[in-house]
């Protein structure tokens, strides 16, 4: 799309961008917020009728060191380049915020959440290491090694669609998935073996809760 608008030539730019934002916001009956994730996965938990357990997630692989750009004309210049994914989110930001005035008790819900979340972050993850891409990654608990939640929730998302797909393709030899277990060698992600043996239902939110009980 930013290179169809860009080929656009400029009278008709404003026009594509309106019909575009139009068509976007007729197809896409939500769009969640990144600096807003926790207030979106429990807007999304709403919609969709799921459960807490759901929308749980372990925050991981943030960057260590955050680069900023303040420069006015380098901001400027970005502005422009960008301007469609701006008027994208200026356009969702704002019917997210008013998706979220229509939810009676969001607020409340999104402080329980977040101290829940919190709860399942310090059950499964003990510390962190230095990742890929300057980024830190979570080192689990031992005891979140064998639960079959905290390793899904800390498995990036390629090797775990990889490892679904050995399991559940028949066309997959089982040379190949041989390959993926040799593969895994990294005790704080869920390894093939894992996924077809540990029970799925870990009983995480009990386990939390206990644990927050002993202390």
């Amino acid at each position: 799309e930013q290179a169809l608008v860009r080929r656009v030539r400029a009278p008709n730019r404003e026009d594509y961008l309106s019909d575009f934002i139009s068509a976007a916001d007729k197809k896409w009956d939500l769009v969640l917020i990144t600096e807003h994730f926790d207030l979106s996965l429990v807007l999304l938990k709403r919609r969709l009728c799921l459960h807490t357990e759901d929308i749980l997630y372990l925050k991981s692989l943030e960057r260590i060191q955050r680069d900023t750009v303040e420069e006015p004309y380098t901001l400027a210049r970005i502005g422009e380049i960008q301007h469609i994914d701006q008027a994208l989110y200026d356009h969702f930001n704002a019917t997210f915020w008013r998706e979220v005035a229509n939810e009676e008790g969001i607020m409340e819900e999104l402080a329980e959440f977040q101290q829940l979340n919190k709860a399942v972050q310090s059950f499964c993850v003990q510390g962190s290491k230095r990742g890929y891409h300057g980024t830190y990654e979570n080192v689990l608990a031992p005891r979140a090694r064998d639960n079959f939640q905290c390793l899904a929730m800390n498995t990036r998302c390629l090797p775990f669609a990889q490892h679904l797909e050995a399991r559940d393709d028949i066309a997959v030899t089982e040379e190949q998935r041989q390959e993926l277990r040799d593969q895994d060698n990294d005790p704080d992600s869920l390894s093939y073996d894992q996924l077809v043996s540990l029970p799925k239902d870990s009983h995480l939110l009990e386990l939390v809760y206990r644990s927050r009980l002993k202390h």
